[in-house]
């Protein structure tokens, strides 16, 4: 290897970057740093509405505890993402914040499929094998699924 050669970087134009909340998914947000300043970053964060536990509650409560676990969800999912957003702004060109109802995974694979995606860069949890197949990991998915890198 000659050292005297220079490397090549490889420039992300578009990065995603899922949210949760989790000190993992803020890592990643930090560490967005290391890379070259890439023209637009979309944030990403994905929720599912609980099932009642007890279908015999009737319908108006069922409804009813949807309805307000959508509002509640909807509300911290704009709160982390304003978060991570907030701090951006001095590393990256544009920011776009993007929340989402459904699987998260199959979110995320979209989001990176429409919006062309470069790099998708995420937190892991760091589960073990055993413990990845019983409760299933959303990282192991997307990065096995993807079709750009994921980080």
């Amino acid at each position: 290897m000659n050292l005297s050669t220079p490397t090549m970087t490889r420039q992300f134009k578009t990065i995603l970057i899922p949210i949760d909340g989790s000190p993992q998914a803020d890592e990643a947000v930090r560490s967005l740093q290391a890379f070259s300043p890439p023209n637009r970053v979309l944030l990403l964060h994905c929720f599912a509405i609980p099932q009642l536990a007890y279908p015999g509650t009737g319908m108006s409560v069922g409804r009813n505890f949807s309805e307000a676990a959508e509002q509640a969800l909807r509300k911290e999912g704009a709160r982390m993402l304003e978060r991570a957003a907030s701090h951006l702004s001095a590393v990256c060109g544009e920011v776009s914040q993007h929340l989402e109802m459904g699987n998260t995974a199959s979110a995320i694979l979209s989001m990176a499929q429409e919006k062309s995606v470069d790099l998708i860069l995420m937190g892991s949890r760091g589960l073990g094998a055993i413990q990845e197949h019983v409760l299933g990991s959303v990282s192991h998915r997307v990065a096995t699924h993807s079709s750009c890198p994921t980080l």
